[in-house]
């Protein structure tokens, strides 16, 4: 084994985003032979997206705390994919690094993101086909947010681009060998847990666990907008002078289990539903055609 494969992160969870990335970061980090990043999400690669996080290598690799038992430091950030150098920037960082991606339906996978968006309040348009409308404008650099990251990442709020998953795919092919990809479906995913963990174990060849599935990270709303918005407002910027940025997520990950409760959200018009199925077809029948799945249910 390398030097890099023993003190630098050689697995990388690249997304996609609301594909069930935090279930399977979560299943993956109780294996012994694995040692998630303490922040889940670094974006140290994603070095076209302003996003907060670590900017130097001794701060990235700080994140990490392997143990005798570890065979892969893992990070997570699922902004990985959606990143224009992020495959590149791991590619030139560490030898022999592994790739996992995770993929949903596009449709249902935009429409999870803007209501996340929306909950962090990163969004301030909360109906969905009027933060669709608005991508045209956002990204000419109007009708954006005056706070919270997306004011710094414009990027997070344009859906479509976010899910446009065969050209993101394509970027990875490009610098890597097939051997060092694998790919996820979310519905096999939620499927069957148990069968896609075992493949992933094989693709790293790492020995056989059987971690707990249990539900990660389901749709919730607030129980307090004014107090969240106040929360923001506090660790704005001023902050990051003052707290690390590990012990601020922390922090902000603490209030806002406390402020939020689980509930779902009403299903997608499905006017909208068929319009963004049309406009996705194209790229659906594309990533079929690169992973050999039939996935016209993604777009029917």
């Amino acid at each position: 084994m390398t030097l890099d494969a023993l003190t630098k992160p050689r697995l990388y969870l690249v997304g996609a985003p609301k594909a069930g990335s935090s279930a399977l970061g979560h299943f993956l980090a109780q294996h012994p032979q694995i040692s998630l990043c303490r922040i889940k999400e670094p974006n140290f690669h994603c070095r076209d997206l302003d996003m907060p996080g670590p900017k130097t290598e001794a701060e990235y690799l700080g994140l990490f705390d392997p143990t005798p038992e570890t065979k892969f430091l893992m990070d997570g950030s699922i902004l990985s994919l959606y990143s224009h150098t992020a495959a590149a920037s791991i590619a030139q960082y560490v030898d022999n690094a592994k790739i996992l991606m995770i993929l949903r339906n596009p449709v249902e996978a935009m429409y999870s993101w803007h209501g996340q968006m929306v909950f962090t309040a990163n969004e301030p348009i909360q109906n969905f086909a009027a933060a669709l409308d608005a991508e045209a404008d956002r990204k000419q650099g109007q009708r954006l947010p005056s706070a919270g990251v997306s004011s710094c990442c414009p990027q997070l709020l344009f859906y479509r681009d976010m899910m446009r998953y065969a050209e993101q795919l394509q970027r990875y092919r490009d610098v890597f060998v097939p051997e060092q990809i694998h790919v996820v479906l979310y519905d096999d995913f939620k499927a069957d847990p148990a069968t896609v963990y075992r493949k992933i174990l094989d693709f790293l060849e790492l020995e056989e666990f059987h971690p707990e599935f249990n539900p990660i990270n389901p749709p919730k709303v607030r129980r307090n907008w004014r107090l969240h918005l106040w929360l923001k407002r506090l660790f704005a910027a001023p902050t990051r002078a003052l707290l690390s940025a590990e012990f601020r997520l922390r922090l902000i990950n603490w209030l806002d289990r406390i402020n939020s409760k689980p509930q779902g959200r009403e299903a997608l018009a499905p006017e909208l539903a068929a319009r963004l199925k049309a406009q996705c077809r194209p790229d659906i029948i594309k990533l079929g055609a690169m992973l050999n799945r039939d996935l016209t249910h993604w777009y029917t």
